[in-house]
């Protein structure tokens, strides 16, 4: 009797995805992926067509995931609160997904076809319905530059240990990130008058 396999393309991205979250990105290589499934590797290009489109769906995995999360925390909320909210979500899912921007990096040659454009857009939509919901931040942010500012807070966040670059508690980091966000929201009068 034939074992009959119910492995998919979504238990792939989500082995593949398990592996990066706790053994790092350079640990995801198709040989590891195809133990963890206990397959041979070349059934996973069954699935995906090389590491490349791997990782692309890796990044179309947690960016859907940290949508669901905004979209979960923000309900009942608007305008600079919203934001907050929607800003502390990224914050949490990066800082469990640490191999994100690597990820990131790697997407940009996904062709625009791939569904990880696709759910980045999404992304960015859930964002913008959020501040074109609210008339003063409509008129001064733009969605963008909103989310590149809070991946940016994310990555210097991330880097280690420097002469420019001190250790801080968690509490101390979320407070700073907080601070950095809510600034960028809420401009003052003369960044305002300076674009």
């Amino acid at each position: 009797m034939t074992i009959s396999r119910t492995l998919n393309r979504e238990k792939v991205v989500k082995a593949a995805t398990e592996i990066a979250h706790n053994q790092g990105l350079p640990a995801l290589t198709m040989s590891s992926l195809a133990r963890k499934l206990n397959i041979r590797t070349q059934s996973l290009y069954h699935y995906v067509s090389n590491w490349e489109e791997l990782i692309a769906l890796v990044g179309a995995y947690v960016l859907k995931t940290m949508r669901h999360h905004i979209v979960e925390k923000v309900v009942g909320l608007s305008g600079k609160q919203a934001l907050v909210v929607a800003s502390e979500c990224v914050r949490l899912d990066i800082k469990q997904e640490t191999f994100m921007s690597n990820v990131f990096y790697i997407i940009q040659k996904a062709p625009k076809e791939h569904e990880v454009h696709d759910e980045l857009d999404k992304f960015m939509l859930v964002i913008q319905r959020i501040i074109d919901a609210d008339p003063q931040l409509k008129d001064t942010l733009d969605a963008e530059m909103f989310v590149g500012s809070v991946f940016g807070l994310l990555i210097v966040e991330s880097l280690p240990e420097s002469n420019f670059i001190e250790r801080r508690s968690e509490e101390e980091r979320r407070s700073l990130f907080h601070k950095m966000v809510l600034r960028f929201i809420s401009p003052s009068p003369e960044e305002l008058n300076a674009k």
